[in-house]
């Protein structure tokens, strides 16, 4: 007899009609065989002017003994603000949270029950990493669909050509590279202020951190009318940081304005000089979070490809 064979006779298999919900059947085995493979979901919704769009890809392995199968799926999430408005915790008008869940799954009484094991979420400003793992009974709807259900949750999987892409590369731990920053505000005069900053940084063997970044604010009317001091409807200028930085002992990253190039313009003036500053500086996945003196707090990202 073969393994396969033994396992077989050892699990509780009926010869019961299929609407007997207490009996695991042969078409039960076979189904959850036939999930080996790739699966996906997508969702989008829009609530209180927030777009949300999900995307999960699954994968089903059979690399656990038989008829169990084991597998993950990789869960992302964007969303957008559509009024752009800034989210508080990453300071743009967008953020995508990541995670991947890994399970196992074996057969169970019309269908086949997942558990989920354990899980890693991609570092974000935006999330605290926490989940819950769940269970879940799915029901194959036929050969390249299949219904999962959970409490009063319910989604459908459709089998995905080609196979699931391969993990990102991991993030640097290191600050180094580019970084983006960018913001819009009122002044008190009512006109529509843009910020906008590009940092680099090295660090170098001895963990010292060494870089610069340009600081571009352009400032206009929101109605197009004539600004005063710059003889048209908007004015910008750029502002150029060294910064310098280093770990303390108990191994936390501090970041230093040592010199400035004050950008110029006719309607800044009265304000020719700037003042440099300091910041507590904390790497969260692809987010470099600044906590400036005053408690200010600036989170800049890693630039799109």
């Amino acid at each position: 007899m073969t393994r396969a064979a033994a396992v077989l006779l050892a699990l509780p298999l009926a010869c019961a009609p299929h609407h007997d919900r207490d009996a695991l059947t042969m078409d039960d085995i076979v189904d959850t065989r036939g999930l080996v493979g790739t699966w996906r979901w997508e969702l989008t919704t829009t609530v209180d002017g927030v777009e949300r769009q999900e995307h999960e890809e699954w994968e089903f392995t059979a690399d656990v003994p038989w008829p169990n199968l084991s597998g993950r799926y990789r869960r992302e999430v964007g969303l957008r603000a559509l009024d752009r408005v800034p989210f508080t915790c990453a300071q743009t008008d967008h953020y995508q949270l990541s995670s991947t869940v890994a399970f196992a799954a074996t057969p169970a009484p019309q269908g086949v029950q997942i558990v989920e094991t354990s899980y890693a979420t991609t570092p974000s400003p935006c999330d605290r990493g926490l989940r819950r793992l769940g269970r879940l009974h799915g029901v194959r709807l036929g050969p390249d669909r299949i219904e999962l259900g959970w409490g009063d949750g319910v989604q459908v999987l459709e089998r995905s050509r080609p196979a699931v892409a391969p993990p990102p590369p991991g993030h640097v731990e290191a600050p180094s590279g580019p970084w983006t920053w960018e913001a819009t505000s009122w002044t008190a005069g009512a006109l529509v202020q843009q910020e906008r900053e590009r940092w680099e940084l090295t660090v170098g063997d001895d963990g010292a951190v060494a870089g610069f970044y340009l600081r571009t604010v352009r400032v206009r009317d929101p109605r197009g009318q004539p600004i005063a001091c710059a003889g048209g409807p908007d004015y910008q200028f750029v502002d150029r940081y060294l910064v310098r930085g280093a770990k303390d002992a108990s191994g936390e990253l501090h970041l230093r304005e040592i010199a400035v190039d004050a950008g110029a313009h006719r309607c800044i003036e009265a304000n020719p000089t700037r003042a440099l500053d300091e910041a507590r500086a904390e790497l969260i996945g692809d987010h470099l979070v600044l906590t400036w003196r005053g408690a200010r707090r600036q989170v800049l990202a890693r630039p799109r490809a």
